[in-house]
């Protein structure tokens, strides 16, 4: 799970809207409290359940559920800003289609450009580490079905050529 043994809440919640989500990881108990604030819920802070770090962990279930129903009706874009303007550490998920426009992204060249058999030029993710000496490069597309059942039969499981040809032969390998 989302869950951390020193942080709570600490996880990812439903946002408005169908899958979306919103990260929010409280730290300690001024984050804790700026998060009530925010919420409408300052009494949360004097509740036994969720007064200390400690009965927030041990309450997480009821936790949960409260930091859900507020997340649930509001926009993820709307409690991330909201949150953060607060002290309180939370970032609204990205889809694939809005990570592929993130400014940070695009400018570290995050994603690049492959050919593919099939399906010609493809954006694929690149390498999430940048390393001096030893720098990433991705250089090949996903393998198209079947493109390397002659290498793994012959060279990794060992196959003569007349074995590949009957396996070939059976239909074995479409």
């Amino acid at each position: 799970g989302n869950r951390d043994r020193h942080m709570a809440p600490h996880g990812v919640y439903p946002a408005a809207g169908e899958d979306l989500w919103v990260a929010i990881a409280v730290r300690d108990d001024d984050q804790w409290h700026a998060l009530c604030d925010v919420i409408g819920k300052p009494e949360l802070t004097s509740d036994p359940r969720f007064s200390t770090l400690e009965a927030r962990l041990a309450n997480q279930d009821a936790l949960d559920d409260t930091l859900s129903e507020w997340t649930g009706e509001r926009n993820k874009g709307e409690v991330e800003a909201l949150l953060q303007a607060r002290g309180v550490p939370a970032h609204a998920l990205a889809s694939s289609a809005e990570a592929l426009l993130d400014p940070q992204l695009i400018h570290r060249g995050h994603f690049v450009q492959l050919e593919h058999d099939i399906h010609g030029t493809t954006t694929v993710e690149g390498s999430r580490f940048r390393l001096s000496r030893t720098p990433a490069k991705i250089e090949h597309s996903a393998p198209t079905f079947g493109q390397h059942n002659f290498h793994v039969l012959e060279t990794i499981l060992g196959y003569d050529t007349d074995r590949i040809a009957d396996l070939a032969a059976a239909g074995v390998l479409e």
